[in-house]
């Protein structure tokens, strides 16, 4: 499956929660094993590889709060 047909894929079922839940969860698989095979291979350590995901989940979660926080300005400038 190449770059295009993932993307339509989640526009197609973006709706259906059992979709959305899958392919977070697919995402998160291979965001994983990306992880791992670089400490197969020897280019990073472990402790390097555990900064990284960490260092991603929280920037992660700062922009998700912020797009919520500005998600709900934009709404209610929208209702005026």
């Amino acid at each position: 499956m190449n770059g295009n047909e993932f993307n339509s894929f989640l526009i197609r079922f973006s709706d259906q929660k059992i979709y959305l839940l899958l392919t977070h969860i697919s995402l998160c698989l291979f965001l994983f094993t990306i992880g791992l095979s670089r400490v197969y291979i020897g280019v990073h350590s472990f402790n390097q590889i555990l900064l990284g995901w960490c260092y991603g989940i929280i920037v992660l979660v700062l922009y998700l709060k912020h797009f919520k926080k500005r998600s709900h300005r934009i709404l209610k400038i929208q209702a005026f």
